[in-house]
């Protein structure tokens, strides 16, 4: 597993109060029941710090599940 996606599975179960195992590409707002627009917004701050990357707030609103969290860290970490 890469070092983006299990940062961001750490930083996904802290935000979220889920267990890592249970994070998967999908998870979504329709099933991590803790994942609300404020949950979200912590969600993308934290990230943020933990990356040391600005994100502009369209597209923080964009990062509709897990993959593509991870996917938007990964191109902008390379």
């Amino acid at each position: 597993m890469n070092n983006v996606r299990q940062t961001c599975i750490g930083v996904f179960s802290q935000v979220m109060e889920v267990h890592e195992d249970s994070i998967t590409d999908s998870s979504n707002p329709d099933n991590v029941e803790s994942w609300d627009s404020l949950a979200h917004v912590q969600l993308i701050s934290a990230l943020e710090e933990t990356f040391s990357i600005e994100i502009n707030p369209d597209e923080g609103i964009e990062l509709e599940n897990f993959k593509m969290i991870v996917s938007f860290f990964e191109s902008k970490l390379t």
